[in-house]
């Protein structure tokens, strides 16, 4: 009977407050302080069922340790339980953080690359190496340097020294980039420094924009304003040569005229 009391009202608790608990730590000690009384009293109550005289004899002997010393070995109990409970939790929610981390980085529609101060690639993603022409393996024996082009180096390291140096929070630049068969593509670079728990520079995160369309769609329509203002650099020269043949041709038709009535 006490086993059986103590269980469902175990159970019954369970249900309604576990999950409260786990939830909200405030005065957690206190309600299992009070459950631990609560099984207790249930236990000692079921020595009722015994006879008078055994019941008594039973009282004096349990009733000091059961009602002190009990509640608190129970209230030890929960909280080690509790602790391991939440403790699971806060695994659970770093794990399905990582998880779509991982995921939103797979899957990103731009070239994300995780690198140390060195510039040298520890991890990136899928679209990177879809716009490099690099397996993951290739680029994690090279530094960005590497795919650079070397004339946007220079400026890429001194907007890292600022970087570095804290008199910048980020970089945003555009870089030209030289994929594994040599071929060229551009690139919107943005950067931002990790720090450790001192604040010392730990590792950069670099996200790339793809710009080659764009760059290619500036170029052709440079070509076209180029053109045009060609065009219209000839229609004015033609236009002007037009004119000034006009006023060469009227004094020339004049003397022309002259002549003739001279000779008539």
């Amino acid at each position: 009977t006490q086993i059986v009391l103590i269980t469902i009202a175990s159970l019954v608790w369970r249900h309604f407050r576990l999950n409260k608990l786990v939830e909200n730590k405030k005065n957690r000690w206190l309600e299992l302080y009070i459950f631990g009384i609560v099984m207790h009293i249930i236990m000692i109550g079921t020595v009722m069922i015994l006879p008078w005289e055994i019941a008594v004899g039973i009282y004096k002997q349990i009733t000091l340790p059961v009602m002190t010393l009990f509640p608190l070995g129970t209230l030890i109990l929960c909280l080690v339980l509790l602790t391991q409970l939440d403790n699971k939790k806060t695994y659970n929610e770093l794990e399905s953080s990582e998880k779509r981390y991982r995921q939103t980085f797979e899957n990103a529609s731009i070239g994300i690359v995780d690198s140390v101060i060195d510039e040298k690639v520890l991890v990136v993603n899928s679209k990177f190496c879809e716009m490099t022409g690099y397996t993951r393996e290739e680029l994690s024996n090279i530094t960005l340097n590497d795919i650079t082009h070397p004339e946007d180096i220079e400026k890429n390291n001194i907007l890292i020294a600022k970087l570095l140096d804290g008199s910048l929070s980020n970089i945003e630049v555009e870089n030209r980039y030289l994929k594994k068969d040599k071929s060229i593509f551009w690139g919107k670079a943005t950067v931002s420094l990790m720090r450790d728990r001192r604040n010392n520079p730990k590792r950069f995160i670099t996200t790339i924009h793809d710009l080659t369309e764009r760059k290619r769609a500036e170029l052709l329509e440079n070509k076209i304003e180029i053109k045009s203002r060609e065009q219209q650099k000839l229609e004015s020269i033609g236009t002007l040569a037009g004119g000034v043949a006009h006023e060469i041709n009227n004094p020339i038709n004049g003397i022309m005229n002259y002549s003739q009535l001279i000779l008539d």
